[in-house]
């Protein structure tokens, strides 16, 4: 849990700042917005459903869940990075 603390210390302001550097200047505001919100209700709804989840069906599954989640929202996120690295790609050679 201590790992797991200071990597998301770690990976929060970074990631934060990342968002404003690669949102539009005219949207920087609702993309933290965005950012904030979705983090926030990612970490005030995750403990709630998986001590639910857990209770009903076990940590493996459970664990299995979380970690299955993870990958297919990196899958569906491919496509749209792939596109940021292709448009900054071409931004960086002008």
């Amino acid at each position: 849990m201590l790992i797991a603390g200071v990597s998301a210390a770690v990976l929060l302001p970074t990631t934060a700042a990342l968002t404003g550097d690669l949102s539009p200047s005219e949207r920087r505001g609702a993309a933290m917005g965005g950012f904030n919100l979705f983090g926030s209700v990612g970490f005030g709804t995750g403990p709630v459903i998986a001590g639910i989840m857990a209770e009903s069906y076990g940590f493996s599954i459970t664990f299995l869940f979380a970690g299955f989640s993870v990958i297919l929202i990196l899958l569906m996120m491919l496509p749209f990075l792939r596109k940021l690295e292709i448009d900054l790609i071409r931004e960086n050679k002008r």
